[in-house]
C-alpha cells in the first residue's frame, strides 16, 4: 500500500499510540476500514495530539464499517486542526469510470504483473484456515490468497 506506518487496533492503548506517532511525524492520511469506536478513538487522538501536529493536513478516508455503522463525533474534533474526513466506496465512483477501469486499467495491470514489472507479494493459506488467516499478521504489502 505504500504506507510508512500501520497501527494495529489490538494494541494496548490505541489513542496513546496514534497521538504519539502523529505528534512525532504528522499523518498525511488515515485509511479507515472500521468506523465506529476505532475511528472515534483515532480521530480524538489526532485532534488532541501535540499542537505542532494540529494544523498538518491529515485526510481521514472512510472506506468501510466493519466495527459498526455509526459513531459519536464531537464537533470540536473538526475544528482547530487540519483533519478532513471523506469517504470512498463503489457508490462514489461514476459508472463510466468503473467501465473504463475494467476495460483499460485492469488489462494493463495484469500485463505488468505478467511481465514481472509489478511485484505482488502473496501468502497462500488453505480455505479451511480462513479464521486464522483473517486475524494473522502478515508482513506489510502481503496479500493473503485463500486456496481450496
Amino acid at each position: 500500500m505504500g504506507a510508512d506506518d500501520a497501527i494495529a487496533i489490538g494494541s494496548d492503548d490505541l489513542a496513546a499510540g496514534v497521538g504519539a506517532m502523529h505528534a512525532e511525524r504528522p499523518f498525511d492520511a488515515v485509511l479507515d476500514f472500521l468506523w465506529a469506536e476505532p475511528a472515534e478513538t483515532v480521530l480524538t487522538a489526532l485532534a488532541s495530539s501535540h499542537p505542532s501536529a494540529h494544523f498538518h493536513a491529515t485526510r481521514f478516508i472512510q472506506i468501510g464499517s466493519m466495527a459498526g455503522l455509526t459513531m459519536n463525533l464531537p464537533a470540536a474534533i473538526l475544528r482547530g486542526n487540519g483533519i478532513t474526513i471523506s469517504g470512498i466506496g463503489i457508490g462514489s465512483v461514476p459508472p463510466e469510470v468503473l467501465i473504463r477501469t475494467r476495460s483499460e486499467a485492469l488489462p494493463r495491470l495484469f500485463a505488468m504483473i505478467a511481465a514481472g514489472e509489478l511485484e505482488l507479494t502473496t501468502a497462500a493459506r488453505p480455505l479451511a484456515e480462513v479464521a486464522h488467516a483473517w486475524t494473522a499478521a502478515e508482513p506489510s504489502g502481503t496479500r493473503v490468497v485463500l486456496t481450496p
